[in-house]
């Protein structure tokens, strides 16, 4: 931190002319925080420029020696900014303006706490708009994100409607594929980068999206009954022909059978995870999200060994 040339320049005249003798001065500048030791520096630099000047000084300025103070002091910081910080007070303080008689001292002493108050107003006129800055930013970020979850509730609800016209389609083919499209619609609004379904050589991928910087691969069921199983095998088939960190989720709307779920805790470390209907109605309610039902299964799923847990259990 640099006290402004202004100031500096107050304090020399000050300084310099306040006191009628060099110990007076001394016991000043000692008292306001400099110790002895540089304030004997700036006597012998006072000293040395005394002689070098045209002049003939039998002894250093008072002017100079407070030159050498502040050009010391210049730049402050820590003790040395307390250091001029103190000066500055005593100074200002009324007290100082009772023992001088100097009416030259006297006006630059007003001009300096002029100066000192205008600054202080302008500093604390700063941090009021910084102040203000922050708070309007602050509102305007609350704004937005009391909006932004306005307007994910509402995309929610439109899928939930959605979801639930679905139920009134016969035909299973277009049924399917309009559940596909929902599924699509819903990893969107959760932001997971979804694709839709797609073919490769020898296999017909429902989907994929990612969650937790994997890729997820979709498997979609829309039957009568609950799922027995049989595609359980497939669908690992599927995901083992990909990368190491690639993962599936199944979905069967009307759940699993109790035989399935059981058979499928004994084929070993689990690259997929199920749901069914019920966990999507809950990812549609207010306050709710598939990413923190993802979440909770996964983690479910890595601490027993399970894919499937119901609604219930969460």
């Amino acid at each position: 931190m640099r006290y402004e040339p202004a100031v500096m320049i107050l304090l020399e005249d000050i300084l310099s002319d306040a006191f009628e003798y060099h110990n007076q001065l001394d016991t000043f500048v000692l008292g306001c925080g400099l110790n002895s030791r540089s304030l004997a520096a700036a006597r012998v630099k006072a000293e040395n420029k005394a002689k070098q000047s045209k002049r003939a000084y039998s002894r250093a300025p008072k002017r100079f020696v407070v030159q050498e103070i502040l050009s010391t002091f210049a730049v402050v910081n820590g003790a040395n900014h307390e250091f001029i910080g103190n000066m500055i007070q005593q100074i200002l303080n009324p007290s100082f303006k009772g023992v001088v008689s100097n009416s030259g001292v006297l006006a630059d002493v007003q001009r300096l706490d002029e100066h000192i108050k205008h600054n202080k107003k302008i500093k604390e006129d700063e941090e009021t708009q910084k102040a203000e800055f922050r708070r309007k930013s602050k509102e305007a970020a609350q704004f937005e994100q009391e909006k932004k979850m306005v307007d994910y509730q509402k995309q929610k609800d439109l899928l939930r409607e959605q979801f639930l016209g679905l139920q009134g389609i016969s035909n299973s083919q277009q049924r399917g594929f309009a559940f596909e499209k929902f599924l699509s619609n819903f990893f969107e609004v959760e932001s997971l980068q979804p694709r839709g379904s797609f073919k490769i050589v020898g296999e017909q991928i429902d989907g994929s999206f990612i969650f937790q910087h994997n890729t997820h691969l979709l498997e979609a069921k829309w039957t009568k009954d609950p799922c027995a199983g049989a595609e359980f095998g497939p669908f690992v088939f599927k995901l083992q022909g990909k990368s190491l960190d690639t993962r599936g989720l199944f979905v069967s709307i009307n759940g699993f059978t109790l035989e399935s779920l059981e058979a499928l805790k004994g084929k070993g470390t689990k690259s997929f995870i199920c749901i069914d209907g019920s966990h999507l109605m809950m990812s549609l309610e207010p306050g709710q999200s598939l990413t923190q039902l993802l979440e909770a299964l996964w983690r479910k799923c890595s601490e027993t060994g399970n894919a499937y847990f119901p609604v219930g259990q969460l």
